[in-house]
């Protein structure tokens, strides 16, 4: 498992909204709210990081989500895997953490 810490920027007069998309995939949970800075902290538990990307871009497709990005990564059980075979199996360690501002 690979755990992803995101951060989720809105307007605050969005913020039912946001948490309502946040809440809507099985494998994300919101850890950290400021409603009043328009700010979520929500990690993302998944199998591989395509799975933690997808959560990313359905979310910065939402019109109230003004940025989405990751923060954090916990490879879990995926550093074993690393020792033994030399990579982390689908993760892009140079576009993890890159900001994906909307224009």
């Amino acid at each position: 498992m690979i755990f992803a810490a995101t951060i989720v920027y809105f307007d605050p007069a969005n913020c039912k909204l946001v948490e309502h998309a946040v809440t809507s995939f099985k494998n994300t949970e919101i850890h950290y709210k400021d409603e009043k800075a328009g700010k979520l902290v929500i990690i993302i538990e998944a199998e591989n990081a395509d799975e933690i990307e997808n959560v990313r871009l359905e979310l910065s497709e939402k019109p109230f989500v003004e940025d989405v990005y990751h923060y954090a990564f916990h490879f879990g059980e995926e550093v074993e895997k690393y020792t033994q075979e030399g990579i982390i199996p689908d993760f892009d360690i140079e576009n993890a953490f890159k900001k994906h501002r909307k224009l």
